[in-house]
């Protein structure tokens, strides 16, 4: 009886609270069904956006216009990182090479989020950069280049700024010497400090490029200051080993990275080394300065420096607003010259000892040549035309050593339709001197030296000419000063001197 009473009482209380929480799960239910609905009404809008948007990318590639279709062609990129998983970075020119042979002489590739059209082959690359000069002309700065020189200077500048400073420049460096008879005195004078520095080490083996870029700089601060320093001189030393720590930073892989995706890679340490080392060349070339200006005398100028603060007055007195001779300009425009002269020359030079060392019977044609023509007497620039075979050796060992293998990127001014292709205006040029220097179209045009040691003096009658091509096909509206800054101490044959 008590049970009974107890379990009819439990029932009662169990549908007393029935009805509660079923209202409860009635308040409940419904708002989790609206979020619910409201949650999977957000996707399949979103869903249906993609989707959208990916039919007019599809119906705008189809329907492209016909420019569009027509440019250059070349591998799928990723996103992002574009075609960089494509391409062996530390080997790039041979990268390079094997995709010219898949999709031409004219071909794109997407370095990281940036679009760059490819240049390969002679005839392509003498077009572009000679007939469509005015199309193609225009720098177009890597990231670390903008960085440092702000767009100044010579060598990443565009514009008046461009045309003032390489005016200025080339004025200069023909006043000062460059390409005249003072030039190769200086270049004899510094050949016999070289000579002497070599002779010290009575034989034995040692590292030449430290002093090869010693006599290459002497060179251009004979033209840039009015001055030559010694060698143990350590405001110079420091000038030049920070100048070449900086152009060989400058080449690393990591830089190389951040400039195809500056906005990702601008934390690499070398980015930090670079413009500390960049910090300190601009320092000593102010202490340069300043001392230039203590002493400056308008009706005697020393060098280039001189020049251009005479220049500056000059403007200044006739009241001349926004002029482009200013002390940023100064200071990269020497930059440039010292970055675009001293690396490349040395290189050379270097390249032309290891050559020389290991083709002996090369290395006596020259010293035979040499003896015949030049006799006991120094060398000159105007026994060029009588130095047929010694001029061969010189321009195969530039196309060998290929120590700039691409050209400084070039930038289109204009829409311009070039060979059959479409490229945008603001595209980025590549030019491959790399190829053209190795390609069987230009080596079957002159020959092999090093593996034909039979030559004579009649077959190499014409090599020159093609061989200049080779370096300077790179810059064409820029060549010019190009041109002044290449010392004529890689082309002058240099001591009579055999080397063990």
């Amino acid at each position: 009886m008590i049970l009974s009473v107890q379990s009819e009482l439990l029932l009662l209380h169990l549908h007393s609270l029935t009805p509660s929480h079923q209202q409860q799960g009635h308040s409940h239910h419904p708002a989790c069904g609206l979020t619910d609905l409201k949650m999977w009404t957000c996707e399949l809008l979103l869903l249906l956006l993609l989707f959208l948007l990916l039919l007019l990318f599809f119906i705008s590639s189809s329907f492209s216009s016909e420019k569009l279709r027509m440019e250059p062609p070349g591998p799928t990129p990723l996103p992002l990182i574009g075609n960089l998983l494509q391409l062996d970075l530390r080997r790039i020119c041979d990268s390079y090479m094997e995709l010219s042979k898949k999709y031409g002489s004219v071909f794109t590739l997407h370095m990281g989020t940036k679009k760059v059209v490819f240049l390969t082959g002679y005839k392509t690359v003498k077009e572009a950069l000679g007939v469509f000069d005015e199309q193609f002309g225009d720098r177009d700065p890597l990231a670390i280049a903008w960085e440092l020189s702000n767009g100044h200077g010579v060598t990443w500048s565009n514009g008046d700024s461009w045309k003032e400073m390489r005016r200025f420049a080339m004025t200069s460096l023909r006043d000062f010497g460059m390409g005249r008879k003072v030039c190769e005195e200086k270049i004899i004078e510094e050949s016999q400090h070289l000579v002497d520095v070599f002779r010290k080490f009575k034989g034995k083996a040692f590292d030449t490029t430290q002093s090869m870029n010693y006599a290459v700089s002497n060179i251009i601060c004979s033209i840039v200051y009015g001055s030559r320093f010694e060698y143990d001189d350590p405001e110079f030393t420091s000038l030049v080993d920070e100048s070449q720590a900086r152009i060989h930073l400058a080449s690393s892989l990591s830089l190389q990275i951040y400039n195809m995706l500056p906005s990702l890679f601008s934390w690499v340490p070398n980015r930090k080394k670079f413009f500390i080392l960049a910090a300190a060349n601009k320092s000593q070339n102010t202490i340069f300065f300043n001392r230039l200006k203590q002493t400056f005398d308008p009706q005697r100028c020393r060098g280039l420096v001189d020049a251009f603060l005479l220049r500056k007055q000059q403007l200044k007195d006739l009241n001349v607003s926004n002029s482009h001779f200013h002390d940023e300009n100064l200071m990269m425009t020497v930059i440039n010259l010292f970055g675009g002269a001293t690396d490349t020359t040395s290189a050379t030079l270097r390249w032309g000892l290891l050559y020389m060392a290991k083709y002996p019977k090369i290395q006596d044609k020259v010293q035979e040549e040499l003896r015949t023509v030049i006799g006991d007497r120094q060398v000159q620039m105007s026994d060029k035309k009588n130095l047929n075979f010694t001029n061969a050796v010189i321009y195969e060992t530039q196309r060998l050593a290929s120590v700039v293998p691409m050209s400084l990127p070039h930038r289109t001014s204009q829409d311009v339709t070039f060979q059959g292709h479409f490229i945008r205006k603001v595209r980025m040029l590549e030019g491959l001197d790399y190829f053209i220097s190795h390609s069987f179209e230009f080596v079957s045009h002159g020959f092999m030296l090093f593996a034909l040691t039979q030559l004579t003096n009649s077959c190499v009658t014409n090599t020159g000419n093609h061989g200049v091509s080779v370096h300077q096909i790179g810059s064409f509206r820029r060549v010019s000063v190009g041109e002044a800054r290449e010392l004529p101490s890689s082309s002058l044959p240099g001591r009579r001197r055999k080397v063990h």
